[in-house]
């Protein structure tokens, strides 16, 4: 008895020490999880560009895909649709219905086309190692707006870099202004 009671001491005390060691807390699994379910409100009308299905999103401002930048945390709201007049997305609640998170290699796919890596960088590229897109595929839907399809969101990053999935906080701040989160339970 006295042999189990050490081990779980020792197993108890080696988890505290274990968790001492993580520095990141914002960075938790947990701070990552968009459950389905969850709602994403539209603050303020967005005007979708004429001959374009999207708009990109960085700290709280619609730029154009050759202002973001790409190693920060940005977002392409999409819809379904391309048409040849601008069209204006209305104030609505979009139901998240699919959450996705993905890295893709030596592809930006949450620009405005996906650029394949033959031999060639598609940007840049640090200590002889690709770039990849960390992606979080956020599906909407509304039943006022049908078209709106999407909300995509992520950052690039070096193969080496730690795990670099848009936090929570960090999509909530990259929408600031625009859109609020609000998560299901």
């Amino acid at each position: 008895m006295n042999a189990c009671r050490t081990f779980a001491l020792g197993a108890v005390l080696a988890a505290v020490a274990l968790s001492g060691c993580q520095t990141d807390n914002a960075r938790s699994p947990l701070s990552y999880h968009i459950p389905v379910g969850s709602r994403l409100t539209l603050q303020r009308e967005l005007t979708i560009p004429a001959d374009d299905a999207s708009i990109y999103i960085q700290n709280g401002r619609v730029l154009p895909f050759s202002e973001i930048q790409k190693y920060e945390p940005h977002c392409r709201f999409a819809m379904r649709t391309r048409e040849n007049t601008p069209r204006t997305v209305q104030k609505d609640e979009f139901l998240i219905t699919q959450v996705r998170r993905d890295v893709s290699d030596g592809l930006t796919e949450i620009g405005p086309i996906r650029l394949a890596r033959a031999g060639v960088s598609i940007g840049d590229t640090i200590n002889d190692s690709e770039i990849m897109t960390f992606a979080t595929r956020l599906r909407l839907n509304s039943a006022t707006q049908p078209d709106v399809n999407s909300l995509n969101c992520g950052q690039w990053a070096d193969t080496y870099a730690r795990y670099q999935y848009i936090t929570i906080d960090e999509l909530r701040h990259t929408l600031a202004g625009l859109f609020s989160l609000q998560l299901a339970q």
